[in-house]
């Protein structure tokens, strides 16, 4: 066998181990890359939540229930003020107590729970973040048909139930297309806050 055969020979065979060790590096590094944009997808997702959660909980506070749609939400994150209140008592014996109340300052809602964020990081607010949005990747399995379809914005739900007699609200937050194959099967929880049936505002996440 000459050499030029030999060295044609050899080099065929290094092309081959090359594209052989790709396909097998490729097919580890897919599922790892995907995982870990989800994952990261899933946190933006969390901490919008989370930012959720504080508006609804102080929109709670001072109008006695949650805000049932986005455009309330969003006019009480941007227009809207909270009081900061100091609450004293006073003992008058015989089981008789007077509590008196002083407004000691008046916060906007964006100056004390929204510090750093500009309107329009605040008007993004309802919508959820997609692993495109977050990462610039998309799901192989995915058309651009498909992720278009996706509604855009968490759901979100604002109810009443009767507890002892008393009415109280409830309120429900969550991504409703979730992109962790497990979410999606129901191996595990979507991610959301609160709940349609009891008096909670816990996450998902925090279990």
């Amino acid at each position: 066998m000459s050499k030029t055969t030999i060295w044609i020979l050899t080099s065929v065979l290094f092309v081959a181990a090359f594209f052989i060790a790709f396909q097998i590096y490729d097919t580890v590094r897919k599922p790892i890359e995907k995982k870990r944009n989800i994952e990261l997808t899933e946190q933006a997702i969390i901490q919008r939540l989370e930012i959720i959660r504080k508006l609804e909980q102080a929109y709670y506070a001072k109008h006695g229930c949650y805000a049932d749609s986005w455009e309330k939400l969003l006019k009480f994150a941007l227009e809207d003020s909270l009081y900061n209140i100091s609450k004293h008592e006073e003992d008058l014996g015989n089981d008789s107590v007077i509590v008196t109340y002083d407004t000691l300052s008046v916060v906007a809602v964006h100056d004390s729970l929204l510090k750093g964020m500009s309107t329009e990081e605040i008007a993004q607010l309802p919508l959820r973040p997609s692993i495109k949005d977050v990462t610039g990747y998309t799901l192989e399995e995915e058309t651009e048909t498909a992720q278009a379809a996706k509604p855009d914005t968490f759901f979100l739900y604002v109810g009443q139930t009767e507890n002892f007699g008393n009415t109280i609200c409830l309120i429900y937050v969550a991504d409703p297309n979730p992109e962790n194959p497990d979410r999606k099967a129901g191996k595990k929880p979507v991610l959301a806050f609160g709940s349609q049936t009891e008096l909670t505002t816990k996450g998902t996440w925090e279990f």
